[in-house]
């Protein structure tokens, strides 16, 4: 199961090779082979639901891999508190808000980031965030 907007398809093939990757639902993504045999296609968009997904060596058309895979909807993360354009007149605040159950929730403030669980009812808290600059 793949949650998220794109994933990265990569394997090993034939250095030099020109694979295709094939999806319903996008166009056609190419790429070539690296001379230790590695490929890699970042950032593929796929939709939702069921997908089957297939490479197909160019090189040699009855080379080929096919998986099947469940690409899942992204809930939306909201914030809840502080509010958008608040002020704030502390050094520590909280933040809260809502993402879906279970799921983990980043929060980047300069070069530190911390990292909480949405609970049973989709609510998380991180509890005295520090602000950077006061």
């Amino acid at each position: 199961m793949i949650h998220g907007f794109a994933t990265v398809i990569k394997g090993s093939a034939n250095p030099g090779d020109t694979l295709k990757l094939e999806c319903s639902g996008i166009e056609p993504i190419k790429c070539r082979v690296k001379n230790d045999g590695s490929w890699a296609m970042p950032d593929v968009r796929l939709p939702t639901g069921s997908q089957e997904l297939t490479v197909v060596d160019e090189n040699n058309p009855e080379l080929s891999a096919t998986i099947r895979i469940l690409v899942s909807e992204v809930t939306p993360i909201y914030v809840t508190s502080p509010l958008t354009g608040e002020t704030l007149e502390a050094k520590h605040i909280e933040v809260t808000g809502k993402a879906a159950r279970g799921r983990l929730v980043c929060l980047r403030l300069g070069r530190k980031t911390m990292t909480e669980r949405a609970n049973n009812h989709g609510s998380f808290r991180f509890s005295d965030v520090e602000l950077p600059e006061w």
